[in-house]
């Protein structure tokens, strides 16, 4: 027989169990807790990265009734609303509207109860935002018919909020309030988040080069928030931002402002990502923006109209009030001259490059490319527009700083396709080739050989170009009677010809089939390169100074782009092969004229 257990009666468990309840309840999340911890902890203790909070937003609508219905000393005195108690609390807002644009400014109410400063607001205007022949572009006007939207507005820690317009008063205004600090967690919610910091993956180290960029799971993206596919074109130039946001923000929150405008940029804005190829902050540290690469030429939605040409980089704060740091300017300059280097760009502060029919610098302010490329100067104050002016008047002294640092910059590798073509073994051009695949301008042949010393044809010379540029969109029809809407490489041929690469013949046709010469692979380049100027003449000596394309020849061989043969001829009427045109390419991306 078993022993009877020592104890309480059956009556008296279930008295004291169901008395013991409350406090079993109470201690259940601690248990959880520390079943979580045991659970996520690693056996070995890793280097850790904090996980960023989840971003949550809530969006008032009406708000035009927080405002007095009329100024009462006139349409030019401002409109000071009620204050708005907010539905959860937050850090940065957006807000939208109808009517005329008004002049508008916020101010919001800390959670601990004190009004801060009043704070300028920024309205999208015809310089922002995707380019218009994009998919993204006609998202943005669609979603835009008739409304004005701000820029992404920091404030801080808040919980109520006060407009004020200037102007007609506006309708149908609703503000979006932001929390990407995590204001609004549980407490079990944020216990969870800080245990998975302890486990979550520290930065992988920058290549060799690059400078330190935080990506975008470093600074919490939440990548269900973008929206299609990155699109990829040739950089030929930067663009330098400011956010127009507080100035006084502390390291923490650095990433929640870059979280806020991310969030405003694809919720509010209707683009398909952030805004900006990158952002730097007041501290110095440089985040990964748009989705796609930091190293590959991402289209941003930085610079309406310019964007397909550049890449765009803000720094935080608004410096029409505030000077830049000197730890932002020379993060700036470090990112730019590492991108320079990346994509073949002359760095030099009195270099030029033709975009949009303009010979701009390959460093402009965002105030300078708007619809029309506009010239800064010392002398102009231009106080109130992007970058802000205390930027502004800086650009001559960055471009230096960027050539300086240029210098230090290995020119960093693509990442090759490996060469597993037949016909290569010893080929002399092996590195140049190999640069060519790993860029995508081609893939050789489905026989697994690269042909080097086969003819370079004028469709396959139409093709790699097109490819080296990105492979911009197309439209309209092509003016070859040989080449059909079918034609495999129509809208390369088609780009060609409406960038001014190729006219084709008297006849009206292309004749994509037919070898491409030396001299005309030459002239190519010249003309994909913006035709830009040689001095003094070919050094060759079967190109004459009355050469039909003395000029062209004249220009490879001052970039660097051709040597000729070791007997000083050019051989201009020779056919170019396809590993003499991966030379051709290679040379002129590295001489940075690609």
């Amino acid at each position: 027989m078993l022993p009877m257990p020592v104890g309480p009666c059956p009556d008296d468990t279930l008295e004291t169990a169901v008395a013991d309840a409350p406090r079993l309840l109470r201690a259940l999340p601690l248990v959880l807790v520390l079943a979580l911890l045991l659970a996520l902890l690693p056996l070995e203790p890793v280097q850790a990265r904090e996980v960023a909070p989840e971003t949550r937003s809530e969006v008032l609508e009406g708000l035009e009734a927080t405002l007095p219905s009329a100024a009462p000393d006139g349409p030019d005195v401002a409109l000071v609303g009620e204050a708005v108690e907010a539905p959860l609390p937050f850090v940065g807002l957006g807000i939208k509207g109808s009517g005329p644009e008004p002049e508008l400014r916020v101010r919001a109410r800390d959670l601990d109860g004190q009004w801060g400063e009043w704070l300028e607001v920024g309205l999208l205007d015809g310089a922002d935002g995707p380019d218009p022949d994009t998919a993204e572009g006609a998202q943005y006007e669609r979603s835009h018919a008739d409304r004005w939207t701000s820029d992404a507005v920091w404030v801080g820690a808040a919980d109520a909020l006060q407009l004020e317009v200037t102007g007609e008063s506006p309708s149908d205004v609703e503000v979006t309030f932001i929390d990407t600090a995590g204001l609004s967690e549980s407490w079990l919610e944020r216990t969870s988040r800080a245990l998975r910091s302890l486990t979550t993956a520290a930065p992988a180290q920058a290549d060799p080069g690059q400078p330190e960029i935080l990506s975008r799971a470093d600074w919490g993206a939440n990548e269900s928030l973008r929206s299609g596919s990155p699109t990829y074109r040739q950089v030929r130039h930067g663009v330098i931002h400011h956010t127009v946001t507080m100035n006084n923000y502390t390291r923490a929150e650095a990433a929640q402002q870059v979280r806020n405008m991310y969030h405003w940029h694809t919720q509010g804005n209707g683009w398909s990502d952030l805004g900006y190829n990158f952002v730097v902050d007041r501290f110095g540290r440089i985040y990964e923006g748009r989705h796609g690469g930091i190293e590959r030429g991402v289209q941003g939605a930085h610079a309406r109209g310019w964007n397909s040409t550049s890449f765009g980089v803000a720094i935080m704060g608004n410096y029409n009030t505030a000077q830049p740091t000197p730890e932002s300017m020379n993060a700036a300059a470090e990112l730019f001259a590492w991108k320079y280097a990346v994509h073949g760009i002359d760095p030099g502060p009195e270099s030029r490059v033709r975009v949009n029919g303009a010979n701009i610098r390959p460093l402009e302010g965002h105030r300078n490319v708007r619809s029309s490329y506009i010239e800064w100067t010392s002398g102009d104050s231009f106080k109130y527009d992007c970058p802000g002016f205390n930027i502004a008047w800086r650009l001559p002294q960055l471009r230096d700083s960027i050539a300086a640092a240029y210098d230090d910059v290995p020119l960093p590798a693509p990442a090759p396709k490996p060469l597993t073509f037949t016909d290569l073994n010893d080929n002399p051009f092996t590195k140049q080739i190999g640069w060519l695949v790993g860029e995508g301008i081609t893939q050789g042949f489905p026989d697994d050989t690269f042909r080097p010393t086969t003819a370079v044809t004028r469709q396959a010379a139409a093709a790699f170009l097109y490819r080296l540029a990105g492979e911009p969109p197309v439209s309209g029809n092509n003016a070859f009677s040989d080449v059909p809407q079918n034609h495999a490489f129509r809208d390369a041929i088609t780009w060609a010809a409406r960038e001014g690469i190729t006219q084709g013949w008297p006849d009206g046709t292309f004749r994509p089939r037919e070898p491409v010469s030396r001299q005309a692979a030459m002239a190519f380049l010249h003309r994909y390169a913006q035709t830009p100027s040689a001095s003094g003449a070919p050094s060759f000596s079967d190109v004459g100074d009355n050469h039909d394309f003395r000029d062209a020849i004249a220009w490879g061989a001052a970039a660097g782009i051709t040597q000729g043969y070791d007997d000083g001829s050019f051989r201009p009427t020779r056919e170019v092969t396809r590993q003499a045109m991966a030379v051709f390419l290679h040379e002129l991306r590295t001489n940075g004229h690609g």
